[in-house]
C-alpha cells in the first residue's frame, strides 16, 4: 500500500481495509476479524493523520464467552444489533459483546479535579495578597494542559457471532429472536462446542470530528504569534536592564486578555475561543533580556495596543 499523504485519510482505499465499511458523519465505520488487522488499521490512520490519541477506557479484549463467565451470562448479553457506537447492523446472527476500548484525541476534554482547582486559586489569592511575585516559598509554576476540550475519539468494540444459530425465517420474528437466545444461552451453559467468528468492529474519527487544535505535523505547536506582540516583545528584549533572576515565569492567557479585547471599530474581528491554540503562552526564559514585570506594566497602564492574534 501507498504511504497516505501527512492528514490526508481520504487517500487512504479504506474499503480494502474495513469490511462493511461506511461514513457516519464526521466518522468512518467498518470491521476487521483479527486483532493484527485491527492494530494494522489504526497504524495507517495514525500515519495518515499524525494525531495522537490516548485511552480513556478499556476492557481485555481476550474475553471468551465459552470460559470462566458463564454463569454471568443471560439473555440480556446476547444481541442481534447494536444501534451505538460503532454500529453493528442486523444479519439475523447473535453475537455477544466482548472487550471495547475507546481512545480519546490528545487535545481532548479537561479533566481537572475540582478540589485542585480551588487549592490553585486559593494559592493564587494568597501570594497576590503578600504584594510581591514570590512566596515564602517559591510559587510552583503552574503547567498549562495541552488539553482543548477537543471530542475526536477512536472506538473499538469486540463482538463474538454464532452463525450457525442465525435466524432464517421471518414469521413470528420477536418470538423466534428470543427462541434463540434461550437456545444458544442454554448451549453456552452446558459448554457444547459450536462454530464462533470474532470481530472488532471499530469507529476512527474524520478531520471534521477535531476541533479547537490545528491537525498534521503542526498539532502539538502552538500558531505563529502575531508580528506586533513579537515587535513589542523584541522592543523589550532590547532595553535588557533587569537581573536574570527576574526573567523568570510565563506570560498566561489571562495577562494577554486585554489583547483580544474588541475595539470600537464596527469591522472588528470575531474574539477567538480561549481554547484557540492561535492564543499563545509565551515563555519568557526563552525571550533574552525581557521580564515579566516589565510585559506587565503596559497592560496594567492600558498603554498596549488593541489587536488580534493571527
Amino acid at each position: 500500500m501507498d504511504e497516505p499523504e501527512s492528514g490526508d485519510i481520504n487517500a487512504i482505499n479504506w474499503h480494502t481495509l474495513l469490511e462493511d465499511f461506511c461514513n457516519k458523519q464526521n466518522y468512518i465505520c467498518g470491521y476487521v476479524i483479527s486483532e493484527s488487522a485491527l492494530h494494522e488499521v489504526l497504524e495507517v490512520y495514525k500515519r495518515a493523520t499524525t494525531t495522537a490519541f490516548c485511552t480513556r477506557r478499556s476492557t481485555t479484549m481476550k474475553f471468551l464467552p465459552t470460559e470462566g463467565v458463564k454463569a454471568k451470562l443471560d439473555l440480556r448479553s446476547i444481541s442481534f444489533t447494536k444501534s451505538s457506537s460503532p454500529y453493528v447492523k442486523y444479519d439475523g446472527v447473535p453475537f455477544i459483546m466482548g472487550g471495547n476500548k475507546v481512545l480519546e484525541c490528545q487535545f481532548g476534554p479537561k479533566r481537572e479535579c475540582n478540589k485542585k482547582i480551588e487549592e490553585e486559586e486559593e494559592w493564587s489569592l494568597t501570594l497576590s495578597a503578600l504584594g510581591h511575585d514570590y512566596g515564602p516559598l517559591r510559587e510552583k509554576r503552574r503547567r498549562n494542559t495541552k488539553k482543548r476540550g477537543c471530542e475526536a475519539k477512536i472506538t473499538i468494540k469486540q463482538i463474538h457471532r454464532f452463525p450457525q444459530y442465525k435466524l432464517t425465517i421471518n414469521k413470528n420474528k420477536e418470538r423466534e429472536l428470543t427462541r434463540i437466545k434461550q437456545r444458544l444461552l442454554q448451549d453456552l451453559k452446558e459448554g457444547k462446542e459450536m462454530q464462533r467468528e470474532e470481530r472488532y468492529y471499530i469507529e476512527l474519527p474524520l478531520n471534521n470530528a477535531h476541533t479547537n487544535h490545528v491537525l498534521g505535523g503542526f498539532s502539538g505547536m502552538a500558531q505563529t504569534i502575531h508580528p506586533q506582540l513579537i515587535q513589542w516583545i523584541e522592543e523589550l528584549v532590547e532595553e535588557d536592564n533587569m537581573p536574570e533572576l527576574q526573567k523568570q515565569g510565563v506570560i498566561e492567557q489571562p495577562t494577554l486578555a486585554p489583547l483580544i479585547q474588541p475595539a470600537s471599530s464596527p469591522t472588528d474581528q470575531t474574539i477567538p475561543s480561549s481554547s484557540d491554540f492561535s492564543l499563545p503562552t509565551i515563555h519568557i526564559n526563552e525571550m533574552p533580556g525581557a521580564s515579566q514585570r516589565q510585559m506587565g506594566s503596559p497592560f496594567e497602564s492600558g498603554s498596549a495596543p488593541y489587536f488580534f492574534l493571527s
